[in-house]
């Protein structure tokens, strides 16, 4: 029940982001010019790598790591194991 909410929580944050920053640069551009879409994307970069390398983030990304790890349980990753040493299961 919580995990649709959230989801389509972020797919709305996304759908929004994507329209509102190239929108937002394209005004800038507008109103100053050519010029400044050096400036713009440097304020664009260091932004998303002050969010990336934020706590925030980084507490909800902390157990991407174990999660990713495969498991030695599981059917597709014994089965790839034993095709790689040209055995069937």
């Amino acid at each position: 029940m919580v995990a649709d909410r959230v989801i389509g929580i972020q797919v709305a944050a996304s759908a929004a982001g994507a329209a509102i920053v190239p929108a937002t640069v394209g005004v800038i551009l507008d109103r100053s010019g050519a010029g400044s879409l050096g400036p713009c994307l440097l304020v664009l970069a260091l932004a998303e790598s002050a969010w990336t390398r934020s706590p925030v983030v980084r507490m909800s990304r902390g157990n991407i790591g174990a999660a990713a790890r495969p498991s030695r349980t599981m059917p597709a990753v014994a089965y790839g194991r034993e095709a790689a040493a040209g055995r069937r299961p």
